[in-house]
């Protein structure tokens, strides 16, 4: 991948040109937005945000240009001019700790906020110094050194147990999860499927995952949702949502387990009203987007007067964008009623799967 150099060069087109930033799609004049070596141009605000949110991220392995299509690498003198120097700092040491733990050797020392780490030198030599603060320490239990054989700490166990922490598969790290998708990044940089404990590439199935392992794994519940889907319609969302979610395992979630039921019946009561917003803003956003780009590529504003060319551009949208909401709404009903068939076709991959 090719470093995008460390300075930011201003547009050179004409000032008073209006452009859209691809990222919040808000229209600026040319000199106010930033443009990146490899090309793309943003405005300052989104590569800020771009950038504090992947260093808070910790995906910060190699920072990209936001244009999905570049794979350019942002230089640190770039990223530095952008963000605050305490995030600056920041990226460095979780950079400088990502390339320490692709050694498979390195034990991190056991003592809070002390950053240092040793290396296993060989089989059975269990007493490690930390390089940063000298405290001896055992790197099979990764506590401070002692004599005799490791003794698991019972609290940590039952944390691991309960919270439901999984081991990232490239470095070993502990992952805790909140509720969401099942897709998780570790802070190695790796993307792993929280469901099958794998990463997640090319030759990952997640709808496999998803139902379990395997299409004949499904849980019956799923499939009632599918086959009812005619009746169910208006609270799938709702439902499908609570099936997918994963236990709130968030520290900062965990004082709202106990009232999980009720977010939950909250969440089914209101499904209806989220599919309707979900369908109506699922047609009018691609369409008043539409709309704008017709109104760019034609230059109405070039060539006629602001209030007939917003006039124009009203007319516009009150024509393009209920047929697209329309066609939205039509191809959810499409697929809608495709659902029961997938119910049945997952209720006998079930059934086949027990007379096995």
């Amino acid at each position: 991948m090719k470093e995008l150099a460390p300075y930011v060069q201003m547009t050179d087109l004409d000032d008073s040109l209006k452009v859209a930033c691809p990222i919040c799609y808000n229209e600026f004049d040319s000199a106010d937005l930033l443009s990146l070596s490899c090309g793309d141009k943003f405005c300052k605000n989104c590569l800020e945000m771009f950038l504090t949110n992947n260093i808070n991220d910790g995906k910060i392995s190699a920072i990209v240009c936001p244009n999905s299509t570049c794979n350019a690498v942002l230089a640190d003198n770039f990223i530095e001019s952008l963000v605050t120097k305490e995030l600056y700092e920041k990226f460095l040491k979780i950079r400088e700790n990502k390339t320490l733990e692709k050694n498979p050797n390195l034990i991190w020392c056991p003592v809070p906020d002390c950053g240092g780490y040793s290396y296993i030198s060989g089989p059975g030599k269990n007493q490690l110094s930390c390089n940063k603060c000298d405290t001896k320490f055992c790197s099979e239990c990764i506590s401070r050194w002692h004599e005799g054989s490791c003794q698991r700490d019972q609290l940590l166990d039952d944390y691991i147990v309960n919270n439901k922490l999984k081991r990232c598969p490239v470095c070993a790290s502990y992952i805790e999860k909140a509720f969401g998708c099942p897709s998780v990044t570790c802070t190695c940089g790796s993307t792993i499927c929280w469901k099958c404990g794998k990463i997640i590439d090319e030759s990952h199935d997640m709808a496999k995952c998803m139902l379990g392992g395997s299409y004949g794994s499904a849980s019956w519940i799923l499939i009632v949702i599918l086959i009812f889907s005619w009746v169910l319609f208006p609270f799938e969302l709702g439902f499908l949502t609570i099936y997918f979610m994963e236990d709130w395992g968030d520290p900062n979630q965990r004082s709202f387990r106990k009232l999980k039921p009720f977010f939950y019946f909250i969440l089914v009561l209101l499904s209806p009203i989220g599919l309707v917003l979900a369908l109506l803003f699922g047609g009018m956003t691609p369409g008043t987007m539409l709309v704008l780009n017709i109104a760019k590529a034609l230059k109405f504003e070039e060539k006629m007067n602001k209030r007939i060319s917003n006039l124009i551009v009203t007319v516009l949208w009150l024509l393009i964008v209920p047929v697209i909401v329309a066609l939205v709404v039509v191809a959810f009903l499409l697929v809608n009623a495709l659902l029961p068939l997938a119910g049945i076709s997952l209720m006998v991959a079930k059934l086949s799967n027990k007379n096995q």
